[in-house]
């Protein structure tokens, strides 16, 4: 399989006319040059240990579809994974470590040729690393009756100790991308 992630897409009110998602995508069409129009809906998508997006790239349209080809691809990291989960430009010896707030912007297209994909710029998602936490059993101390007294207290104290998982998994990666075509995308 290329892909593993879990995808959504930003739909609807709620999200697509939040104040934070709107300031973001008029700042994206503000340094891209580009009209609202020429994008494509906002993809939300989010990594667990072990899943990946393997080496590809991104434009994918017909160069001479209604919409054009994909001219940028916007990668915003939603959130810093602690260990893994960086995008890898191997033909270019780049490997950028995600954190939150971070942006990439990158073209799909050659500047002399548009008709022609930049191929330097195939990339992938690593897979996130399992990072365990450890987590202590959590005990919790509790009175006995009178008749289960120590002889050396006066007063009995029974540990009972509730079971936890050992350790929890904590290493989720969440981005979002987008899209900008040459023309009209809606």
């Amino acid at each position: 399989s290329i892909r593993t992630s879990s995808t959504c897409y930003c739909l609807g009110q709620r999200c697509e006319h939040h104040p934070i998602v709107e300031r973001l995508l008029d700042r994206i069409s503000q340094v891209t040059s580009t009209p609202a129009v020429n994008r494509e809906v906002l993809q939300v998508v989010r990594y667990l240990p072990g899943q990946f997006y393997r080496w590809h790239h991104d434009q994918d349209s017909p160069p001479h579809a209604p919409q054009g080809a994909r001219l940028y691809t916007v990668l915003l990291y939603l959130n810093s994974p602690p260990k893994g989960g960086d995008t890898l430009f191997s033909d270019l010896g780049i490997s950028v470590k995600p954190r939150r707030g971070r942006m990439l912007l990158w073209t799909n297209l050659m500047d002399q040729n548009v008709s022609l994909p930049e191929l330097f710029t195939h990339h992938e998602s690593l897979p996130l690393k399992r990072r365990r936490r450890r987590r202590p059993a959590i005990g919790t101390f509790t009175n006995t009756s009178a008749s289960e007294t120590a002889p050396h207290s006066g007063m009995h104290t029974q540990y009972r100790r509730r079971l936890q998982p050992a350790a929890t998994d904590v290493n989720v990666k969440y981005a979002a991308n987008l899209w900008i075509h040459q023309h009209d995308y809606k």
